[in-house]
């Protein structure tokens, strides 16, 4: 082989080389894109029934729930959120002896995600966990009068699983379910004191998630 034929098989070889060491990285970025994205869910969920501390056993109703997201994919196993989450369940009012009404919850969570996409497919399962404040208003399980105070923020964490599935590069169906957890909470009912509320959430979206 002359020295010029030479040179440019070793030029070939060092160029395909190098498309291989790259091809990948690049490939790998292409599947599991990094930046910013968006979310927004819709679906059903309910207050755990419990004991009120005075003997009254409440029972509620599934009621709308949504959550609304911004988070950063940090490729393709690790993302962080900041979510807005809205609750509405009903419950009746006979144990108390006040007319039907609602649970108000409104929830901010810090959550971080481990999505575990399954290779050659568009499926990515995932499990969250994350913690945040919930606004919960029993309104209208109290007495309307000046000494009653049925509106309490709480710590709050929040375990989810979940998954995704791609319908372009971009934009992806996602379905979850979503356990929340708020502290113990007290209210005053017409001058009395309830303390050590025990409440849970459980709740079942379906919705978008969108990268910018």
């Amino acid at each position: 082989m002359s020295k010029s034929k030479r040179v440019k098989a070793i030029s070939l070889l060092a160029a395909s080389s190098l498309s291989l060491l790259t091809a990948n990285p690049l490939k790998a970025d292409e599947e599991y894109p990094t930046g910013m994205y968006g979310s927004i869910s819709f679906g059903a969920g309910e207050v755990s029934s419990f004991d009120d501390p005075n003997g009254a056993e409440l029972e509620f109703d599934f009621g709308l729930a949504y959550e609304v997201g911004l988070g950063y994919d940090f490729g393709k196993n690790f993302r962080t959120e900041v979510s807005y989450i809205g609750l509405s369940s009903g419950f009746g009012g006979t144990p108390l002896g006040v007319d039907d009404g609602d649970f108000e919850m409104k929830t901010f969570m810090f959550t971080g995600y481990l999505d575990f996409p399954i290779e050659n497919t568009k499926w990515e399962p995932f499990v969250g966990l994350g913690v945040g404040s919930m606004e919960i208003d029993a309104e209208d399980a109290c007495a309307v009068a000046a000494n009653t105070d049925c509106t309490v923020s709480t710590f709050t964490y929040a375990l989810s699983g979940g998954v995704n599935y791609a319908i372009s590069s971009s934009t992806s169906i996602t379905a979850k379910i979503t356990y929340l957890k708020p502290q113990d909470f007290d209210i005053t009912n017409a001058g009395l004191d309830v303390e050590g509320i025990e409440a849970s959430t459980l709740s079942a979206y379906a919705g978008l998630k969108f990268n910018f």
